[in-house]
């Protein structure tokens, strides 16, 4: 068995309440890592961990870890307030669809096979405030177009009840299933977050 960890983890991370561990370089981050036992790989995040992809290379081989996949994040509430795969606005769909084509990219650059994301935007807080047929077709669509893009990295979705909207579209393993059913791509899968 494989042990990887998500590297933004060990850097700052906050929630609507407080703020955990302080700002961390690149290379701090992946020194914690490197301490921990068993643990042979890391999933980086994208954009945060991979703006000089260069230097995230080169700290992969310093400290003998694997990129187990490459973590794009699309629920920066600046662009995605309402939604991003699924939002009603062609502009975010597309800011969405480029930055996983993107991650796809940087993915195959690495030799990393997995691009992995959890479309937290996609969702509601209040009944009526989107229009959910709607919403589902163009995150499938979406969702059909990402995969496109590569077809040899596996693109996999993580579902989550809620945080930051009270419901999300993809809620449970249920929704997941039925997500990956209707965009009918091989390399479309579910991440499970454990």
């Amino acid at each position: 068995m494989k042990f990887c960890v998500n590297l933004a983890f060990f850097g700052q991370r906050r929630d609507r309440f407080t703020i955990y561990q302080p700002p961390r370089t690149l290379e701090e981050k992946f020194q914690l890592v490197s301490q921990l036992k068993d643990v042979t790989g890391v999933e980086l995040k994208y954009p945060f961990d991979l703006e000089d992809v260069s230097l995230a290379a080169d700290l992969l081989k310093e400290y003998n870890l694997e990129c187990s996949a490459i973590n794009v994040d699309i629920k920066d509430a600046q662009y995605f307030r309402h939604g991003a795969l699924s939002a009603r606005t062609k502009v975010a769909r597309d800011r969405a669809i480029q930055a996983l084509k993107e991650g796809m990219d940087i993915a195959a650059e690495l030799g990393v096979d997995l691009v992995s994301t959890c479309p937290l935007a996609e969702g509601y807080d209040y009944p009526f405030q989107m229009d959910y047929e709607l919403a589902w077709t163009h995150f499938v669509e979406s969702v059909q177009e990402v995969a496109r893009h590569r077809s040899a990295i596996r693109l996999a979705l993580e579902y989550q009840p809620h945080e930051p909207h009270s419901r999300i579209l993809l809620r449970n393993a249920g929704m997941a299933l039925h997500l990956c059913s209707e965009v009918d791509e091989p390399n479309v899968g579910i991440n499970l977050d454990v």
